[in-house]
């Protein structure tokens, strides 16, 4: 059963909703009881897998990375360069470096670079994983369950929180939409414009100069 269909969170809610919006003062019916942080948003219990991989980079486990040898500018050392058939025969697309004769970085493997050494190294390390979940298996299994604990704990507690109502404000069901699913809330210059969480007031409410900029961008 979910938890806001529990006779506890139904009573805690009747206890603590009001008849306004707390964030634009509307008092017009039907209110919602907004949290600001949910009890199921919470991270997935961690797994067994996710200790080995953890633990094998505290140990220093994994195989070490080849690398490969690839031509770089020598001015810059970035190896976004080009060739071409006049002279100079490579130019760098970064700093526009005309050059002859190119630096010589090492460089790590990646999904990009060597693709095939790069799927020798992750087989390699899945082998690693494997001997050391058997070698390490008691540390393995002491580490989960001490995470295991710790996670059930927080789960604990952010349900206690969420029963309890605390972090809690009435909304109306205009807010509390814009708030969950937008992710917007009210300006709290104007009062009647809405923005993301990552910014102060809305649109409208920005300086001209501002405003001219993220035109230009647009």
């Amino acid at each position: 059963m979910k938890p806001w269909h529990t006779k506890r969170w139904k009573e805690m809610r009747n206890q603590r909703i009001g008849d306004t919006c707390e964030q634009c003062g509307s008092k017009k019916a039907p209110f919602v009881l907004q949290h600001f942080s949910h009890y199921e948003d919470l991270p997935f219990a961690p797994t067994r897998d996710s200790v080995v991989w953890e633990l094998m980079g505290e140990y220093d486990a994994f195989p070490v990375k080849p690398t490969l040898e690839r031509p770089a500018c020598p001015k810059c050392y970035m190896r976004s360069i080009s060739k071409r058939k006049i002279k100079p025969t490579w130019r760098c697309i970064r700093c526009r470096n005309e050059f002859n004769d190119p630096l010589t970085v090492e460089v790590k493997i990646d999904r990009r670079t060597g693709k095939e050494e790069y799927e020798q190294y992750r087989l390699q390390c899945w082998k690693t994983f494997e001997k050391f979940q058997i070698s390490h298996a008691d540390i393995v299994d002491k580490r989960h369950q001490e995470k295991l604990e710790e996670h059930e704990k927080l789960r604990q507690s952010s349900y206690e929180n969420y029963m309890s109502g605390e972090g809690t404000a009435t909304f109306c069901k205009k807010c509390s939409f814009l708030w969950d699913v937008k992710g917007l809330m009210l300006c709290s210059q104007c009062k009647t414009g809405y923005h993301a969480f990552q910014y102060n007031n809305c649109y409208n409410c920005l300086p001209n100069t501002r405003k001219n900029k993220y035109n230009l961008i647009g």
